[in-house]
């Protein structure tokens, strides 16, 4: 669900011309990395 549902949404908004919404898009992408790893 994570990789095909909510990573391509936090890919696009990481590439948004707001400077905070690409702040926390990529907080959340980190996030996602690191769950996935761990399991």
């Amino acid at each position: 669900v994570v990789d095909q549902t909510i990573r391509p949404c936090l890919v696009e908004l990481s590439e948004d011309p707001d400077v905070d919404v690409r702040y926390f898009a990529n907080q959340a992408l980190q996030a996602c990395d690191q769950v996935m790893m761990s399991s």
